[in-house]
C-alpha cells in the first residue's frame, strides 16, 4: 500500500511540475511578445507567419482558438526557425540513413510524402494507383456528362501528364486512354512523357507545375489539337536564365536537400494585345518586368505564378482578330503559362478557373461571349476528378 500511494504521490508531483513548466513556457512567450512584437514573416517557409489570434467565446468553442494559437506558438516562439531547422536537418539526416539502405529501389522517401527517383534531385509525389480510374468512375463519369452536354461542336480535351499520372517504372499513359472514353465528342491530346528523362525535362525540381520546356510543348500540341497540323506556332525568340532559384510548392519540404534550380523562361516576340483580368485592364503576371530587368526581384526567389500569373477566376485576351475564332479555356494553374501563347492563335480568348466561382453557367458564358471552341485543360488528373471542375 505504501508502493502504491508512494506512486501516486510522484506522479501527482509530476504532473505539478509539469504544469508549471507549461504555464512558465506560456509566460516567456508572453514576454517575449510583449517586448520585441510578433513577426510578420515566417523567413524559412517564405509565408506570412501565424499570429496570436484575438480572444473569442465561439472561436474557443468551435476549437478554433486553440488551433490559431498553437500555429502562432510555433512561428512566433524565439528561435522557432533554428528548432525547425535542426529538427528537419535531424530528419533528413536519419531519412538519408535509410535510403542508403533501399538503392535497389527507383522510388526512394526523402521527407513526407514526396519521393526521388533512382536518387535524383527532383522531388516526386507518388503515382497514381493503377486502378485510380475505376476507384474514382462516379465522380470522374459526373464530371465528364457535364462537359459532354456543352452544345459546341469543337470541344477539346488535353491531360498535362506528371509524376502522378505516369509511373516513371513503366512509363506509359494507360490513365489517359482509360479517360478519354469519358469524352466521346471531345478531340483528345496529352503531354507524352514516355521516360524519366522526359519528366526532368519538362518539369520543375522542387514544384508540381512543368517549366518552360513542358508548357511550350503543351502550347504546340494543343495548337495542333485545336487548329491543325499547318498552322504556325510562335517560336521563342530567346531562352533567358534569371538568376533567382524557384520556389515551389514542394520547396519547404526541400529546405535542406540540393533541389534548387534558377528559373528559366522562353521569351517571344508577341502581336499587340489587351488582357482583362477579372474585369481590369492590366498585364497577367510579371513577364514584361522581369524580362526588361533581371534584378527586378530583391531577394533571389522567384515562383511559377509571379512570372506566369497567379490564379484568378477570369482572364480574357483581345488580339483584335476578328477574322479568327473566340475560344474558352477550362483549366487549372498550369493554363497560366500557355494561355498568352494560346491566345495569340484566335480572336478573344477567354480563360475561367472555376475554384473561383460559386455559380458558373458555361453555356450561358458560350452563348454571351460567342465562343466557337472549347478547351478543358487538365493540368494533373485530379483535375478531372473533383469538385472543383463541376460549374453545377
Amino acid at each position: 500500500m505504501k508502493k502504491k500511494q508512494s506512486k501516486k504521490i510522484v506522479s501527482f508531483i509530476l504532473k505539478i511540475v509539469f504544469i508549471c513548466l507549461f504555464l512558465l513556457v506560456i509566460l516567456l512567450f508572453y514576454i517575449q511578445i510583449l517586448f520585441k512584437g510578433q513577426t510578420d514573416i515566417n523567413n524559412l517557409e517564405n509565408r506570412t507567419a501565424n499570429k496570436i489570434p484575438t480572444f473569442s467565446l465561439t472561436k474557443i468553442i468551435n476549437n478554433k482558438f486553440q488551433e490559431n494559437t498553437e500555429k502562432a506558438v510555433n512561428d512566433q516562439i524565439l528561435g522557432s526557425d533554428y528548432f525547425k531547422i535542426y529538427a528537419l536537418q535531424i530528419r533528413n539526416f536519419l531519412s538519408e540513413l535509410i535510403l542508403d539502405q533501399l538503392k535497389s529501389a527507383p522510388y526512394k522517401l526523402v521527407v513526407d510524402e514526396y519521393y526521388n527517383f533512382n536518387g535524383d534531385d527532383y522531388l516526386l509525389a507518388a503515382p497514381y494507383n493503377d486502378n485510380y480510374i475505376e476507384i474514382n468512375n462516379y465522380q470522374i463519369k459526373e464530371i465528364a456528362q457535364q462537359y459532354e452536354s456543352i452544345p459546341l461542336k469543337n470541344k477539346y480535351l488535353y491531360l498535362i501528364n506528371d509524376e502522378k499520372t505516369v509511373n516513371l517504372e513503366r512509363p506509359n499513359n494507360n490513365f489517359y486512354d482509360k479517360l478519354i472514353t469519358y469524352y466521346p465528342s471531345f478531340k483528345t491530346s496529352y503531354l507524352a512523357i514516355n521516360s524519366y528523362e522526359d519528366y526532368k525535362n519538362y518539369y520543375l525540381k522542387n514544384d508540381h507545375h512543368y517549366n518552360y520546356k513542358g508548357a511550350y510543348q503543351s502550347y504546340i500540341d494543343i495548337v495542333k489539337l485545336i487548329l491543325g497540323e499547318n498552322e504556325k506556332v510562335l517560336k521563342p525568340v530567346s531562352e533567358v536564365h534569371f538568376d533567382y532559384n524557384i520556389y515551389g510548392s514542394k520547396s519547404t519540404k526541400a529546405q535542406f536537400f540540393k533541389y534548387k534550380e534558377k528559373f528559366i523562361a522562353y521569351k517571344f516576340n508577341m502581336p499587340k494585345f489587351s488582357t482583362y483580368v477579372d474585369g481590369e485592364k492590366k498585364e497577367y503576371g510579371n513577364k514584361t518586368a522581369l524580362f526588361k530587368n533581371h534584378n527586378y526581384l530583391k531577394d533571389k526567389t522567384i515562383s511559377y505564378g509571379y512570372f506566369y500569373g497567379w490564379d484568378t477566376g477570369e482572364v480574357i485576351y483581345d488580339f483584335k482578330q476578328p477574322e479568327k475564332k473566340n475560344l474558352l479555356i477550362i483549366g487549372f494553374s498550369d493554363t497560366c503559362a500557355i494561355q498568352e501563347l494560346l491566345a495569340s492563335h484566335f480572336n478573344k480568348t477567354y480563360v475561367i478557373d472555376l475554384r473561383h466561382f460559386k455559380d458558373f453557367d458555361v453555356n450561358q458564358y458560350i452563348k454571351e461571349n460567342k465562343i466557337d471552341d472549347f478547351l478543358l485543360l487538365s493540368n494533373w488528373f485530379s483535375s478531372t476528378s473533383n469538385d472543383s471542375y463541376l460549374w453545377r
